[in-house]
Order: structure tokens, then sequence, then C-alpha cells
């Protein structure tokens, strides 16, 4: 017992200087911001330091949540970072780790179980662009639980809200309210092609979204943009 625990610091203590080393070569990425005036400014953005989860592996991976009320940037002129918030940009960007993350700044005014997180001006992160666009915004809550290996942690749930934005909608919340019950309702009111989402089953849920719109755009192209099978 003595050496299974011996063996499992070891590991513990090999895992916090690989997870050190890996911080120190990612705290920064390169990015842009956009201006309200709508003008792209190209610096760094700084990935903020997760410390909070239990699961030690993932222990040093930067702080996504953070990135939806503030972030740090400084142009390739600049010396040192100034933080920003929704109410001061439109939006930011940058690449970590071959995946590309765009946020833009949003009012929220949709009532949760979480009022003080999901209300106010937030950065929501793009999760998909077409004819319609999806956000999504993450809220991070820890519960305390009992550990003999992590005693002072809690646990770590995230919880996830999605918004469509369309020129003629603006942003709406992804959920049943008095304006919509269903997704049905959500697609019509977005002005979706009736004969795309009549063929949608009908206890399809909110939570198929992502699908539906990455499937209507592919129906779309399909329907404007026909293959020529006779074109030589």
């Amino acid at each position: 017992m003595i050496l299974r625990k011996k063996y499992l610091m070891l590991i513990l203590v090999t895992s916090y200087l690989i997870g050190i080393g890996d911080y120190c070569n990612a705290s920064s990425s390169k990015g842009y911001i956009i201006t309200q005036a709508q003008d792209t400014v190209y610096g760094k953005i700084r990935l903020p330091w997760k410390s909070t989860s239990i699961d030690f592996f993932n222990f040093f991976g930067f702080d996504f949540e953070s990135f939806f009320y503030h972030v740090s940037f400084k142009s390739d002129s600049e010396k040192s970072y100034k933080t920003y918030y929704p109410t001061m940009i439109s939006g930011f960007g940058f690449k970590h780790r071959s995946t590309n993350y765009k946020f833009k700044s949003f009012y929220l005014n949709y009532k949760s179980i979480f009022e003080d997180k999901t209300q106010g001006y937030k950065f929501l992160n793009l999760i998909h662009r077409g004819r319609l666009e999806l956000y999504q915004h993450m809220i991070s809550i820890n519960y305390p639980i009992t550990s003999p290996i992590f005693p002072d942690r809690g646990q770590e749930m995230n919880y996830y809200e999605y918004y469509i934005w369309s020129e003629q909608t603006k942003l709406l919340w992804i959920g049943p309210n008095d304006q919509y019950r269903t997704l049905i309702d959500l697609l019509d009111k977005c002005n979706v092609d009736k004969e795309y989402y009549r063929q949608i089953p009908k206890n399809a849920n909110f939570k198929s979204i992502w699908n539906v719109l990455v499937d209507y755009d592919k129906w779309l192209k399909n329907k404007y943009s026909p293959f020529l099978t006779n074109e030589k």
C-alpha cells in the first residue's frame, strides 16, 4: 500500500512538471480583436491558466470560461497586455492547438438558473457560421466533494447555453419560451425554408440545433447549386 501511494505521488509530481512546461510554452496565442468601429487589430491573446479542475490531467488547460467575460490582448506594437470587456470591443479570435476560436460581444437578456452569469454583456463563442450563426455560452460550476487525494478541491461541471443569430431576428436563446415552444417553431421564426424543416421529425428537440443548421446549409447548397449531370 505504501509503495502504491509513493508511485501515485510520483505520477502526480511528474504530471505537474509536464503541465507547468506546457503552460509556459502556451500562455499566449496569436490572435486579434475587432474594435467597435469594426477594425481588426492583430497581436497576441493571453491564455489564462485554469487551476480549479479536479481532473489533474486537465489541470493545466486554459480557462476557457473566462473568455466569455473578458480577454487580455496586446497588439503587435504594444509591450503589455490590456484587458478588454464585451462593452469595449465587438469581438476577438485566436488559434490554439489547431482550433480556431471566435468570440463576439452580445447583450444577453434571457432568464436562466444562473441569472448573474447569463445576463448583461457577454462574449459568445461562435461554433457554426452558415445561413444562420450558432453561438455558445459556457458556465463552470464547482461542486464540493470529499476525496483522499484532493481533499480541498471540488468537482467542476460545465453548463452550456446556445444562441442563434440572423440579420432578421438578431440574437435568440435556444430553448422553449413564450415566443417559440419547439425547435420547429424556432426555425420558422428564423425564416428557415419550410420545405426543409417540414422534413425534420416532430420530436426533434433543441439539442439537435447544431446538426440541423449544418444539414440545412448542405440542403441549401444542393437546392440552389444543383450538380449539372449533363455538363461535360
